[in-house]
């Protein structure tokens, strides 16, 4: 994880201003269109790539990384592998990034690409700008640098590839992906700075852990936040539910863990995602869909993403972090 801590009041300032960049952007776009010669040219870039085939293949591959099911993939293969502040710093950033994002959207109301402009090999619904895709790669650009500490600008590929995989498959313009690159800066930075002062809020942490009940007041807090700042959102129930119910188990677990080897890791990912698949499946036809039934079936989603790796330590998948420590100082 990211040790090192940065200015709060500067990381904020920052995170503002782009984000206020992101909004002149998009009204510069719709009053004067900015940005049309540079969409046109972007777009017959991308008619032109599509002469190489397999080309396409490989772009909605990189887009599924940014739907919901992609995201929801990484997540939980990044918790089960142990690295939890990373899992959970980028799915807040997420959520409360795609709310930000999707508020933007609906103010300027700027379309997508037209038929008639370039054919769509991908779905893909509401406004155009800011390109969700694009903030959520670079988010996925934070991720891989909060590993590797370093090589910051090859870490940002993954948000330019992202982009560039909305502008091949027809489903943005150039500049709405600027907007998203733009707006996923502003919430990585603002998340970067608050993440390094709760971190060292080291009696709060110490509280928060001896009370049972303050850790479900907190969870349930944030939930209602969440659902507050999203509401008349798609998803806006589901996800608030999933963070009640991931936050009321997760800090109860009270372990660490990493994976034992590569080939349970394997086993780990395929049963843990059957089951969350199954189960969101299995409720989505079973209960009716309403906002309550939502986020009901999201907070046992949440629940049960959270209380995996106990299971899996029990099954010996997983490994306790002290167990390993023992092990070591046995031999």
């Amino acid at each position: 994880m990211i040790q090192r801590k940065y200015n709060l009041n500067l990381c904020l300032a920052v995170a503002l201003g782009a984000i206020l960049l992101t909004l002149v952007l998009g009204a510069l776009q719709k009053r004067f269109g900015v940005f049309d010669g540079a969409d046109a040219l972007a777009i017959q870039m991308a008619k032109s790539l599509r002469a190489f085939y397999p080309l396409t293949f490989g772009m909605r591959g990189i887009t599924e990384l940014g739907d919901e099911m992609g995201v929801m993939i990484v997540i939980c293969i990044v918790f089960w592998l142990g690295h939890t502040t990373e899992m959970v710093t980028f799915l807040l950033m997420l959520l409360f990034g795609n709310v930000i994002n999707t508020h933007i959207k609906d103010f300027f109301e700027l379309s997508r690409p037209q038929a008639q402009e370039i054919s769509w090999l991908a779905k893909a619904d509401g406004y155009g700008y800011p390109s969700g895709h694009s903030m959520t790669g670079m988010l996925y650009s934070w991720l891989i640098y909060a590993f590797v500490q370093k090589y910051w600008f090859f870490c940002l590929l993954a948000a330019l590839v992202m982009a560039v995989s909305r502008i091949y498959l027809g489903v943005h313009y150039f500049s709405d992906t600027i907007g998203g690159l733009l707006c996923g800066f502003g919430i990585v930075v603002a998340g970067t700075g608050i993440y390094g002062h709760v971190r060292d809020l080291t009696s709060l942490r110490e509280t928060v852990g001896r009370s049972t009940a303050l850790k479900i007041a907190l969870s349930l807090a944030l939930s209602m936040i969440y659902l507050a700042v999203s509401w008349g959102q798609p998803g806006a129930f589901r996800y608030a539910g999933f963070l009640a119910g991931f936050f009321i188990v997760y800090p109860m677990l009270g372990f660490r863990w990493r994976s034992r080897n590569p080939v349970f890791t394997i086993i780990v990912v395929i049963v843990g995602l059957v089951v969350l698949l199954s189960v969101r499946i299995g409720l989505g036809i079973a209960l009716p869909k309403t906002h309550l039934t939502n986020y009901c079936r999201y907070v046992l989603l949440g629940a049960i993403l959270a209380f995996s790796p106990f299971l899996f330590v029990k099954l010996r998948l997983l490994k306790r972090i002290e167990e390993e420590e023992q092990d070591s100082s046995q031999e």
